[in-house]
Formats: structure tokens, C-alpha cells, sequence
């Protein structure tokens, strides 16, 4: 500025992989304005990103931008004079400077002025750009693995909310941001986690999503939405929830789960606008996705176990009322052995409702020990111990060898009952086959009835047995036709 007039100057970088053209500084009439990223075009940018070489406009600008093909971008200048920014062989961008006040402004002199700074600029730019990378690709290597790391570690939803939310916040320079999950009514979302001024925050925002356009957006594309400018798009509804928000600008980036989206990651630039790079929202998806895949981990197994406790309580369900019919069935249901002048031991059943061991002391020298039988979490029995005269404590030793008793007895018992249904069932089915094969032996209705009712009488021990039928179960010869 000191050797040209730079009241209206610009430095402009070129992405060939995006052909994005962005702005980094922008001054017009002395003063520092935004100006958002573009698409590369056919503009005087575009011409010297192509030609590589300097351009040098005095006047005439509409005639002259018309002979060489350049797109009118913007307001015209009177005098322009721009420069390449070349590194090597790689074209990095240009610098210019031009005035929208007085023609013939720049010379020769200017330009080649100009040309040997941009060449200066480069090199310096070059060198800038891949010390940043190098240190920009170690931190995300750094944040992708301790993301992994830490959330391959955690059991809950809400501990992997609030970890993820301040490492990206952090790594975006942002104050500002929250993670939202979607409610099952699909209209709405609450914010889980949430950020604000740099502190965490009570979350259980609702966010309502109809009429939430970056929202909507984001669920239809189930890709990331970034807004650069928010306080000013194009959208009316857009700006309306950047001034209720309070956000300039915002990145929304999809969980997504089995091909459906859970929820967002977001993030708000409150103090300035902040133009989000590729590798930024890249970053933050790849975070998005680890998240999304420790969610799914931890909901899978929430499932199964969910499964598995009802198939526990219809196995349970079913051992009890088996059990049920089993104990009345027997003689004996209880088996005492007592040493004579002894009373029998009357609190067996209190283990029985709290399915614990419990060690209680006698109104004389006695100390009761009862163990629950128990199978598959459901008590089937106890097991009642007692010692009297001197030695009547219980030592820890002979508890846990009584409880390990008390634990094979329940599933010996168990085993003996299996046996003992498999064998009746065995015994029915056999009783069942030869009933059947003597009632195939005739095709006479008296004779099979005659044996149907013999073969009962005598199986079940029965002292009557009568078989009728009816005329209304007795098909006539039309309808038997028919």
C-alpha cells in the first residue's frame, strides 16, 4: 500500500480438485469485506488462474473484458491490474489490485512491481499452506483416534454425546454447537448435548424440524448442510432461526444409522462469519460416523439383552409352573435329617422370597443356615442347615461349600425331573401308538369303537367308558355325496 493504491485490493486461492475460488482478503474503499467462496467461472480471476499470466487493464475495462472473453463479475472497475500467485507449477491463486474511481490508475511499472511481490507472496504461501496441512492432517489423525479410542471404552449414550461435542467445538475454535437426536415422532429433536459461550448446558432443547430448513435439507440429502452467511441467505426462514439462534454461520452433519438418520451433529460460528472447508465438514462427518457406529454398537446389544431378559422370564416363567405341578405330585416334598431330640428346622422357607442365604442365630445355642435352590434365577427350594451346642458358628468356608452344594442339588434335581417328564412323555406317546395300531386293525365302526373303549378302559385304569355318537355328527349319504 505504501508503493501502489491498494484501497481496493484482493488475494484470491484456487482449489483445482473443488475448482472452488475463495477469498481470504478482501479490501474495498479501505475496508476488510467477506466475500463469500464461488465456483470457478469465466470472470477476470478465472482468466489469469488459466492464462497464468499477468493482466494489466488501464481503462476501457467492458471493451477490453469483451475482446478477451471475461465474464463481467460484480461492479465494473475503471483501471485493474492483476498478478498470478504461482508456486513451482502449481498455480495457487492471484492477487489485484484495481480502482473503481480513476482510470489508467496502474502501469507497466505497477505490474511488474506487483508480479515480483506475488512471487515473493508464493513461495511464502506455499510454505505456509503445507506446514499447515502437515500439522492440520497430524491433529485429525490425532482426534480420529482418540474419538475411537475413548468411545470403544463407553457403555452410554450420553457419556459419547458429551465427549464428542467439545473435541470438534474445539477443533472448529467454536463456542457454540450441540448434538441433536431425533424423537421418535419425527417432528421434532432434542438437543442432548449443548454448548454455549464455551460451557456446557443444561440440554432437552426441543428443535422443532418442520420448517427447519437447514434441518430438512440435511434429512433429505443425508448429507452435510453449511451455511456461510446464515444472517443473510437467501431464504427468509433460514435467516429467521440464525437471528433466534443466534448463529452467523452453521454446519449440520447427519448420524446415520443402517441407512437412517438418528440425528446431527451441529455447530454455530456466533462472533464471525466462518467459511467451512471441505476437510473440515470431512472431519466432522468421519467423527459423526465413528459416533454413529459406537450408537448402533451399544442399541444392539441394548437390544439383545432386552431379548435375552424376555426369553430369561418365559424360561422362568415356564420352570415355575412346571415346578408347579411336579411338587405336589410327589410324596415327600420335604426331606428332613435330624439328630434325635432335635426339633425339625421350621425356617427353611425364609430363603425362599429374597432367593439369598440367610444365617440366623437360635433362641438357644443353635445357628440356622438356609440356602435357596436356585435355577435359572427362580427358586425351586432351600436347603435348611443348623448347628447347636459349642460349635454352632458357621465359618465362611463351610457357607460357600453349602452354597455350591445347594447350587448342583438344584440343577441335579432339575435333571431328575427332566428325566422323569421325558420318560412319562416317552411312556404316553409309546401307549398312544399302540391304541392307534389296534384301531387301524378293523375297518368295522363297531369294532373300532368296542377296542377304542377297551384299550382306554385298561391304559387309564378307568371304571367307565362310554363313546357315543349323534345323528348331527353323522354325515347323510347326500351330503357325504356333495
Amino acid at each position: 500500500s505504501r508503493l501502489l493504491d491498494t484501497s481496493n485490493f484482493y488475494i484470491a486461492f484456487y482449489d483445482p480438485e473443488t475448482e472452488i475460488i475463495s477469498f481470504p482478503f478482501n479490501i474495498e474503499n479501505k475496508q476488510r469485506v467477506h466475500l463469500s467462496p464461488r465456483q470457478k467461472g469465466e470472470g477476470l480471476t478465472e482468466h489469469i488462474i488459466k492464462t497464468q499470466e499477468p493482466l494489466l487493464i488501464r481503462e476501457n475495462l467492458e471493451h477490453q473484458m469483451k475482446e478477451l472473453g471475461i465474464e463481467i463479475i460484480g461492479q465494473l472497475a475503471f483501471s485493474w491490474l492483476g498478478v498470478p500467485l504461482i508456486a513451482g507449477d502449481r498455480i495457487l491463486g492471484i492477487m489485484a489490485v484495481q480502482s473503481y474511481t480513476t482510470p489508467r490508475l496502474y502501469d507497466e511499472h505497477d505490474k511488474n512491481m506487483l508480479e515480483a511481490i506475488a512471487n515473493q507472496l508464493a513461495i511464502a504461501v506455499q510454505n505456509a499452506l503445507l506446514f499447515e496441512e502437515t500439522q492440520t492432517a497430524l491433529r485429525e489423525s490425532e482426534i480420529l483416534y482418540e474419538v475411537a479410542q475413548n468411545l470403544g471404552q463407553m457403555e452410554e449414550e450420553q457419556a459419547m454425546l458429551d465427549f464428542i461435542l467439545p473435541k470438534y467445538l474445539d477443533y472448529l475454535k467454536f463456542e457454540q454447537g450441540g448434538i441433536l437426536i431425533l424423537d421418535a415422532n419425527g417432528n421434532t429433536g432434542t438437543l442432548k448435548s449443548l454448548i454455549r459461550a464455551g460451557q456446557p448446558v443444561e440440554a432437552g432443547l426441543k428443535i422443532s424440524i418442520n420448517g427447519n430448513w437447514p434441518m430438512e435439507k440435511m434429512l433429505e440429502t443425508k448429507k452435510p448442510v453449511a451455511l456461510t452467511d446464515a444472517l443473510h441467505n437467501e431464504n427468509i426462514a433460514v435467516r429467521k432461526l440464525a437471528k433466534e439462534l443466534g448463529y452467523k454461520s452453521l454446519l449440520l452433519v447427519p448420524i446415520i444409522i443402517r441407512d437412517e438418520i438418528i440425528g446431527a451433529l451441529g455447530a454455530d460460528a456466533i462472533e464471525t462469519i466462518h467459511e467451512f472447508t471441505e476437510r473440515e465438514i470431512a472431519l466432522i462427518q468421519a467423527i459423526a460416523n465413528q459416533l454413529a457406529i459406537a450408537m448402533a454398537n451399544i442399541r444392539s446389544l441394548e437390544e439383545a439383552q432386552s431379548a435375552l431378559s424376555e426369553a430369561e422370564a418365559t424360561q422362568r416363567l415356564y420352570l415355575r409352573e412346571e415346578w408347579k405341578k411336579f411338587v405336589p405330585d410327589k410324596i415327600a416334598p420335604f426331606y428332613e435329617r435330624t439328630q434325635s431330640g432335635l426339633q425339625p428346622l421350621e425356617d427353611v422357607e425364609k430363603a425362599l422370597p429374597p432367593q439369598k442365604t440367610l444365617l440366623e442365630q437360635g433362641e438357644g445355642t443353635e445357628t440356622k443356615l438356609v440356602v435357596p435352590l436356585l435355577l435359572r434365577g427362580e427358586t425351586i427350594g432351600a436347603l435348611g442347615l443348623e448347628k447347636s451346642g459349642n460349635n454352632q458358628k458357621w465359618t465362611e468356608e463351610e457357607i460357600a461349600l453349602i452354597e455350591t452344594v445347594a447350587e448342583q442339588l438344584a440343577i441335579a434335581v432339575e435333571g431328575a425331573r427332566l428325566l422323569e417328564e421325558t420318560q412319562n412323555r416317552a411312556a404316553l406317546e409309546r401307549l398312544t401308538g399302540e391304541i392307534t395300531t389296534k384301531l387301524r386293525e378293523t375297518l368295522d365302526v363297531d369294532s373300532v369303537l368296542r377296542t377304542a373303549v377297551n384299550e382306554i378302559y385298561e391304559a387309564i385304569d378307568l371304571e367307565h367308558v362310554t363313546v357315543r355318537l349323534t345323528e348331527q355328527a353323522t354325515l347323510s349319504k347326500k351330503e357325504a355325496e356333495a
